[in-house]
């Protein structure tokens, strides 16, 4: 098995992190809208735009996880979890470059996670 840069960034970052799967299931079921344009910063709470994106993830619909991630990030830059879940996100589409970038600022971010 071949092991590289990105590899090593990316599993650092994503086991130093909280598993985000198990907490996710045990938040409430979201009623995804129709298509990410739906979401508004006063529709949805961010815990449940962060369930909407982690569950578009888990469908394999990348593109919408991302723009719904990235929506929490432009609202608030300072939780290492939602760079968490843009790296699991840019690791399915192989934007490695991305992956890189995102999971730096995660640990920038709380470079102290457990």
């Amino acid at each position: 098995m071949k092991i590289n840069f990105k590899t090593i960034i990316a599993v650092i970052f994503i086991s130093s992190s909280v598993n985000f799967s198990a907490q996710n299931e045990k938040v409430r079921a979201v009623v995804p809208p129709k298509n990410e344009t739906e979401v508004s910063d006063k529709s949805i709470s961010d815990n449940d735009l962060y369930s909407l994106a982690w569950d578009e993830y888990k469908k394999g619909n990348y593109e919408t996880a991302l723009k719904l991630i990235n929506k929490l990030i432009k609202k608030d830059d300072q939780m290492p979890q939602y760079y968490q879940v843009k790296a699991y996100i840019l690791i399915k589409m192989e934007r490695n470059k991305e992956i890189i970038e995102t999971c730096k600022k995660g640990i920038a971010v709380n470079p102290n996670i457990e």
